[in-house]
């Protein structure tokens, strides 16, 4: 299996419209993307999934339903 070596910082010059999510790679069963956020998104859920928040710059708040 080749590894590829990735630069979030390089790969995010390319993000220019908000939420629209970038794919970069697969991981086993997962994919990583990428994505610009502005403003708030609406809330949803992903059942039988997990969700990786990996912020460059900048702050998230993330509101979950338990509180």
């Amino acid at each position: 299996m080749k590894i590829t070596k990735v630069s979030p910082k390089e790969i995010s010059k390319r993000l220019n419209k908000p939420w629209t999510p970038l794919k970069l790679l697969n991981v086993n069963d997962h994919v990583v993307r990428m994505a610009l956020f502005k403003g708030e998104y609406h809330w949803h859920v992903h059942r039988g999934e997990d969700e990786l928040f990996y912020v460059l710059k900048g702050e998230v708040k993330i509101r979950v339903k338990e509180g």
